[in-house]
This record gives structure tokens, sequence and C-alpha cells, in this order.
């Protein structure tokens, strides 16, 4: 998913209205400076191609459902203004001034393949839009264009911009492949997205390739404070299906979210999973009595254990790097009793991915776990909950204590996806100031992923605000006052919903890998190809 995120976040970063504009006028200059005393002429011509430009792609824009604002409609036009001004300058100072006015067909690749995944309509339509363009683009061209009429400069106009289309039309059927899920289709559902944010597109995708996971979700009430964990991943991004899943939960009274052993293959597909698995929550279980925690720890983990009569709540924090442990971690815990395993998510570190050594370690301290037995505690709590946005922090911030006769444990849960190091060492440092043990945890959430694209996988910390809301939160809290809790809960119930599977995030990885640079490359080749077409056939 990480290779998904950074893809779109270079495809649809776009500058600012007024600095496309800039370009535009700064290329217009450019292109007609160079041409010395025709330089009103081209001006005056590169100004009305570009307004013929927005009219027509606008309009035909309406026809084909194209998800362009006219933010993306005006970069577009910047882009292919530079075809067409490179293409004059060429013809021009190669000695075939008449030529000039076939320059608007060296876009026709281009234009197309972009209406194409930008747009809800199938090829016929987006290449009858193409050819309409660019047929309304061409007496501008010829009137503009330094050329008496000539029928074979129309002709061949006409015959390079069908070729182009069919060009386009050939490198959009390279993405028509079936690979687990047909490439073309995702693709185009994927661009919609991003141009719309309307998830609709993408999650109609998802759906051919769901996959049944049989699932749970768990409770742990302390007084009123839900601890809420399910075997579900809170993503891919922003609105998509499971990305949701943190927020519904967090919205519930009281509750914490708690980022279960699970990775993006158990990603639920859309918003219906996402409110099945939440309605499945229940927090209304069977009595337990509280042990004394304890913690173990090695060269890469620490494990905070809170233990009950009847469960053990393990919460895993990595010392240098920790992200997505799977879910067979989990696995391995439960043949040791009831024991949940919650990854912290608490120590980015860039292009991290769990190693078979980290699980070794991981699984030596949940065997060391195993093996001690803990003395029954009374408890008592404290909780406060705030909602908190910031750069990277998404929706809220809580805070439980839990005192031990002689000990106290602050469990921090910051809504976001992963901690920057420096920033977890800032709040454990406070924290254990105010008396207590930190744990402090993240829920992974992938809300903000891609919201606007630039922001990218940015973890709590990363940005002055995350820390200003974060201690602005702790040093409103009084950490006296702890209330004695009589009332411990916890409950399982199993839930099966629709994920998107391992299958398909492998697939993914290889469309990107593969297809996508042989995709980059061949689009080169076309722009070049059709660039000398349309050279080669005018000076011949």
């Amino acid at each position: 998913m990480n290779e998904i995120e950074k893809y779109q976040s270079n495809i649809f970063t776009l500058p600012k209205e007024k600095t496309t504009l800039f370009l535009c006028i700064l290329s217009i200059a450019i292109a007609s400076l160079i041409h010395g005393r025709e330089i009103f002429s081209f001006v005056g011509r590169y100004i009305f191609l570009a307004l013929t430009l927005f009219v027509t792609i606008f309009l035909f824009g309406r026809l084909i459902k194209l998800a362009f604002n006219n933010k993306r409609i005006l970069f577009l036009i910047f882009f292919l203004l530079l075809f067409i001004e490179i293409f004059d300058f060429i013809v021009y100072y190669f000695g075939y001034p008449s030529r000039i006015p076939l320059s608007p067909a060296v876009v026709a690749p281009f234009i197309t393949i972009i209406l194409y995944f930008s747009s809800e309509e199938n090829e016929t339509k987006v290449c009858e839009a193409s050819l309409g363009i660019l047929l309304l683009l061409y007496p501008i061209s010829y009137l503009l264009g330094f050329a008496s009429f000539d029928f074979i400069i129309t002709f061949t106009y006409i015959l390079i911009v069908v070729i182009g289309i069919l060009i386009g039309c050939a490198y959009i059927k390279f993405f028509d492949k079936d690979i687990g899920f047909n490439v073309k289709r995702f693709l185009k559902s994927f661009i919609l997205f991003w141009l719309t944010s309307n998830p609709k597109y993408l999650e109609k995708r998802l759906e051919e390739i769901k996959h049944v996971k049989h699932g749970w979700v768990r409770c742990l009430s302390i007084e009123d404070v839900n601890l809420i964990i399910n075997s579900f991943h809170p993503g891919p991004f922003m609105y998509i299906g499971g990305a949701t899943l943190t927020k519904k939960i967090l919205e519930i009274n009281n509750a914490i979210y708690l980022h279960s052993a699970t990775t993006h293959a158990n990603n639920l597909i859309n918003q219906r999973e996402v409110d099945k698995v939440v309605t499945s929550i229940s927090c209304n279980g069977k009595a337990i009595k509280p042990l004394k925690p304890f913690e173990i720890e090695n060269e890469r983990f620490r494990a905070i254990v809170f233990p009950f009569d009847e469960l053990r709540l393990v919460i895993i924090s990595g010392k240098k790097a920790i992200d997505d442990i799977p879910p067979e971690i989990q696995h391995f815990a439960e043949q040791f009793g009831e024991i949940i395993i919650v990854d912290a998510h608490n120590a980015f570190k860039e292009k991290y991915e769990v190693t078979s050594e980290d699980m070794n370690a991981i699984k030596k301290i949940i065997e060391e776990i195993a093996k001690i037995k803990s003395k029954p505690s009374p408890m008592k709590y404290k909780f406060v909950k705030k909602r908190v946005l910031s750069e990277n922090i998404c929706g809220y911030v809580a805070i439980l204590i839990l005192e031990y006769e002689d000990i106290a444990y602050a469990i921090l849960m910051i809504d976001s996806n992963n901690i920057e190091n420096k920033f977890r060492v800032q709040i454990e440092d406070f924290l254990k100031k105010k008396g207590v043990k930190p744990v402090i945890v993240s829920t992974d959430t992938h809300l903000k992923t891609g919201l606007p694209p630039n922001l990218g996988y940015n973890p709590a910390g990363a940005d002055e605000s995350d820390v200003e809301a974060v201690f602005n939160f702790l040093n409103g809290i009084d950490f006296g006052g702890r209330e004695k809790a009589r009332s411990i809960k916890y409950s399982k119930k199993e839930v099966s919903a629709y994920v998107i599977g391992e299958n398909f995030l492998n697939n993914i990885e290889y469309a990107i890998t593969q297809l996508g640079r042989k995709a980059l490359c061949l689009f080169a080749m076309i722009i070049f190809f059709q660039f000398s077409l349309a050279m080669g056939i005018g000076i011949i």
C-alpha cells in the first residue's frame, strides 16, 4: 500500500491556479519571443489556442463526465501548450512554417489517455471527445498558423490526429490485463477516486476482489471506559473501506481504539463492512478481576502486560521500529490462553517491514509472558479523552491511567498513523515525571493518508502542530483523583467481513513495479513517436 501512496502523491499534487496561470503566460512569452519579428502573432496564436482548449475540454468534459475541476483543466492546458509550442519552434526553425497548423495533432494520444483515465465514459466516447476537441482546435491553429489554405495540410492534420487517437487507445489497451483484478478498470477507478474524493469508484473495484475473513471484535471495559480491539485493519487510505474504522469506533463514547496484530490484507472493502464490524461491538461482557501488570523486553521490543484472571492484554512497543505485526503473532499467542496482542504502532521508521527476526523476537517475549503468574491487585483508574485535530492527528487523544497498589501505568492513545520515535520519548519523559509508567500507542489510522496527496505517510510528531496538540492535552490533565474500578468486563464476538486479501496486495505490488515502469516508458515512447510522426508526415 505504501507504493500506491507514493505514486498518487507524485501524480495528484498540482501547483495552485495562480502558479499554473503564471507558467502558461511564461511559456507563451518565451515561445513567442524566440520568433523575433513574429512575436505578437505567436502571442495571439497561443492565447487563442489556450482559450479554445479550455472551452472544448470543459464542454466535452461534461459529456464524458470528466472529473477535472478548473484547476486541473488549466494545468492540462499548460501541458498541452508546451507540446504545441515545441512543435511550432521545431518546424519554424527547420524551414517549414507552413506546417505550424499541424501542431495540435501532436497531443492526440496524450489527450486521449488523460481523458479516458479521468472520466467515467468508455474508450469509444472518449475517442469521440478527443477527436472533437482536436478538430475544433484546427481552425484556430490554421488561421493563426501562417499558412494559406491547403487541402493536403488539412487532410494530413486529420490523419495524424486519427493515428494519435488510435495510439492512445492502444496504450489504454496495454492496461487491460487481469492479474487477479483488471488493471485498466482499477487504475481508472483509482484515479477517479483521487480526483473526486468519492470512494464509490474504488470500492466498486474492491468488491470484485473481496475475500471473506472470519475475525473478531473484543472489548475490555473498565467501568464506563471501553478498550476496543478488532482483527481488521484501519486502511487502506483516506475514505476507502476500513480507513474510517478508527474514526467510527472512536466516536463511541469513552472508547479507546487499540491496533491488533493485523496487516493491510485485512483492510475492509467498503463502508458497509466497516459498519458491520462497528455494530458487532458489545461491551457488556463477563466480569473479570485485575492482576498486577508486568513488563518483558528484549533488544527489539518491549511488552507491557495487563493481566486479568481470564485474560492477558499484551501491548508490544517497538524500541526502534514497529508497523503492522502480522496476525500470525496473535495466532501464536492464543496457544497459551486468552491473550490479546496489541501493536502499539509507536515507533516510525521509513520503509520498515516486520522481518522474520522481529517475529521470532516477539514470539520469545510471548513465551516468557506465558510462564509468568501474576497476583491479584486492586485497580484504580482515570480516563480523559479529547477531540484533537492537527497536521497528523485525525480525531482524538485519550489517556487511561491504571493504578495498581504501588505502581501506575498511563496508556496514551494518539489517533495517528504511527509516532515519531523522538516525539514518543518526549511524551514518555513527561509522563514519568508525573509518576506514571508510559504506554504510548497510535491507532494506525489511514484517514489522512493522501489528504491532500502530498501528505503521504506522516506519523504523529512529524509536524509541530502534533507536538503542541498532545502536550496541550497532557498539561490540562490532573493526574490525581483516580477512582476505584469496581466493574471490569470482557467480551469477545466473532464477526465475518469482506477484506481485500493478501493476493490483492501482491498483485498491486506486481502491477506497480512491473507494469508501472513499462507503462511510463511506453508513454514516453508514444509522445516521441507522435511528435516524429507529425513532423515526418508534415514535411513529406
